[in-house]
């Protein structure tokens, strides 16, 4: 999941850089030692690599199509700091919207990148390290303590591929609850329509038949993702039930996954939107609209209740151009709705994983596989994040706390969104620090006044981190798109797509019950339960490394 490039926008959900040697403690920005880089490969007895007294250059690839680069390197605050003060460049190649054949060709032309940013356990993942190209990183860990330290061994040891060997440095990783998915309510409207409890499915179903009487131009309901945006309301009608089983297609009893198909909590919700869906309390465009166009009616205030991956950034109003003309204009994170008589403690909407988001790769086309290393290693410090997301030291903030997170100065309130924006805060950031960023966010928010404080923040404080769940036991469990058990999840999930668009438009509840049924034995018929076989194998096998 992509994290936004807003430079307030932490989870969730991305960018760059690694922990450094000398990570900045106590209230000294100034601490950080400058040592020589070499050209030469990592051998045994080599200095440790301080950054900061020669050049050094890396070419780095992101591996997607939506990727571009954040601008040209030392041209914005961040990297203009880093280029400075650590004599780093980041050389961008961008895949044009074409990441598998830009990847392809890079292969088949052995002109490999120094460093590829790609979905962890991902299939060119696994090509590169089965075919020898990518650096071994266990000889650095203890050199370059950070990652180590910060990450923590128990995730790192999740990251290590079947050789035993660690590839992957992971990207928005975490110790601690994240996520910015859940609920998120048009507070104009909710409150001209008298702020009626909605806590509930049925007050949800009541409100919504008033927002469709009372203001017919707006969407009463809007599902983020279509097909996949069930995936919240699922959670919310059954205590501790995790959105990752709608994902997976599978749910799990006692230890053992059975068809979603199969699942009681999942033919309810289903029944409950196709209640909507007949009774146009829900957009009838879910399957088709673009992200774009949920934004647009974002922008205009045409969404009365919105469920999303991410409800954290549209909250924060200042950043609509619906509040710039309408000063009433107001959204709010909302506790996630649930079944009547829940425990609404016990409701999840964020399944976290200690893993993070994504991963980045050195090639050995690399040089100095070394000298990467400790660039991504001072990134992934309290220093280097800080200065990635939260701008160079002195400009937003002059000291740090005991724990290394900013303390903000004056300046903090009174730079603009815009020249936050243009100093690409967050956008260079390829090791995120979730704990640490959302943690250093947080305490920052509570020091500011109540109106000057960012509502991205306060939600996730008050709403999505509470609403959470680690779900470390289900990383990499996914299989290869190009092995057996992938070409199985491919003809499920089509299954899937196809039968949940069938279920939004049936006409009865026992149409419903059919389809469902259907949905189950064309699945059964295409291999599923192998692949629950195979997640099952995966799920448990992870569950010992972790140790439970």
């Amino acid at each position: 999941m992509k994290r936004s490039g807003k430079w307030f926008n932490v989870l969730a959900v991305s960018s760059a850089l690694i922990l450094t040697v000398t990570a900045c403690s106590g209230n000294n920005t100034k601490g950080t030692a400058n040592v020589e880089t070499t050209n030469s490969s990592a051998q045994e007895g080599r200095q440790a690599v301080v950054l900061g007294q020669s050049d050094f250059k890396y070419t780095f690839y992101g591996n997607y199509d939506w990727y571009t680069a954040p601008g040209e390197w030392g041209k914005d605050a961040t990297s203009k700091w880093i280029l400075d003060n650590k004599k780093v460049t980041m050389e961008v190649i961008t895949s044009d919207g074409a990441a598998a054949q830009k990847l392809n060709t890079m292969i088949a032309s052995d002109t490999l990148p120094d460093v590829i940013w790609t979905d962890k356990f991902g299939t060119d993942y696994e090509r590169l390290r089965a075919a020898g190209q990518l650096v071994p990183l266990d000889d650095y860990l203890d050199k370059y303590p950070n990652l180590k330290r910060l990450v923590g061994e128990s995730t790192l040891n999740m990251l290590r591929a079947s050789d035993g060997k660690l590839y992957q440095i992971p990207n928005w990783y975490s110790n601690k609850p994240l996520g910015n998915a859940g609920w998120m309510i048009n507070n104009k409207i909710y409150k001209a329509l008298g702020s009626p409890k909605l806590e509930t499915y049925d007050d949800l179903y009541s409100y919504l038949k008033l927002v469709k009487e009372k203001y017919p131009d707006v969407t009463p309901l809007d599902l983020n993702k279509g097909a996949e945006g069930n995936i919240f309301m699922y959670s919310g009608f059954a205590e501790g039930r995790l959105p990752t089983y709608v994902e997976q297609k599978a749910y799990i009893e006692g230890d053992t996954f059975k068809s979603i198909y199969k699942d009681p909590v999942y033919a309810e919700t289903v029944k409950y939107i196709n209640k909507l869906v007949q009774e146009k309390l829900i957009s009838q465009d879910l399957l088709t609209q673009k992200e774009d166009q949920i934004k647009e009616k974002l922008n205009t205030g045409k969404i009365a209740v919105l469920v999303a991956y991410d409800v954290t950034e549209p909250s924060n109003t200042n950043e609509l151009e619906w509040k710039k003309n309408d000063p009433e204009a107001d959204y709010e994170v909302i506790w996630p709705v649930h079944k009547a008589g829940l425990d609404k403690n016990k409701i999840i909407n964020n399944p976290y994983s200690t893993l993070g988001w994504n991963v980045s790769l050195i090639t050995k086309s690399a040089k100095d596989p070394e000298a990467i290393f400790a660039f991504y290693d001072w990134m992934a410090s309290e220093e280097g994040q800080n200065v990635l997301c939260f701008g160079p030291p002195g400009w937003l903030w002059d000291e740090v706390d005991a724990e290394g997170s900013p303390i903000a100065n004056e300046n903090w309130t009174t730079v603009s969104d815009d020249e936050k924006t243009a100093a690409k805060l967050f956008d260079w950031n390829y090791v995120g620090n979730s704990s640490f960023v959302d943690s250093s966010k947080g305490k920052i928010e509570m020091t500011l006044p109540e109106d000057k404080r960012n509502q991205t923040a306060v939600a996730q404080m008050n709403v999505t981190w509470k609403t959470t769940q680690d779900t470390t036991e289900f990383g990499g469990i996914t299989p290869p798109s190009d092995s057996n058990e992938g070409l199985i999840a491919q003809r499920v999930n089509d299954i899937y797509t196809e039968t949940f668009g069938k279920i939004m438009f049936a006409k009865s509840e026992a149409e419903i019950d059919k389809l469902i049924e259907s949905g189950y034995e064309q699945s059964m018929k295409v291999g599923h339960q192998e692949l629950m076989d195979y997640l099952q194998t995966k799920w448990k096998e992870n569950k010992e490394k972790l140790g439970k």
